[in-house]
């Protein structure tokens, strides 16, 4: 998904044509990496909060890792989610701090919209 692959059948494409080391990176331990009916089942079972957590921390040891000096400049963003209106979502607006230098988002928050 971070590659900008969205839909199942996309990711799993995604993942049967890039070279056998990158899925055996990955952790899988067939050459042939999961069909699209396989990666359903285990986002479906994917425990939300807890990966977020590993990512935002991975996140922000990999920043801490690249940072040469005390200038870790971040900025802060909030963003209303896309088509969280229309599907009456719990969570519609996020704030985000971003690294530019990396491109990557550090640790983001549910807030309310007049955050």
């Amino acid at each position: 998904m971070m590659c900008g692959y969205r839909r199942y059948s996309a990711i799993a494409q995604w993942g049967r044509t890039d070279p056998p080391e990158f899925g055996k990176a990955l952790g899988f331990m067939h050459p042939k990496t999961p069909c699209a009916a396989a990666l359903h089942y285990c986002f479906n079972d994917l425990d939300i909060v807890a990966l977020e957590q590993t990512r935002s921390e991975w996140a922000t040891d990999v920043f801490a890792a690249t940072q040469e000096d005390d200038e870790n400049a971040v900025a802060i963003d909030g963003k209303t989610l896309c088509g969280s209106l229309t599907q009456e979502a719990q969570i519609t607006h996020l704030l985000s701090v971003v690294t530019h230098q990396l491109g990557i988002t550090l640790t983001q928050r549910p807030v309310s919209d007049k955050t």
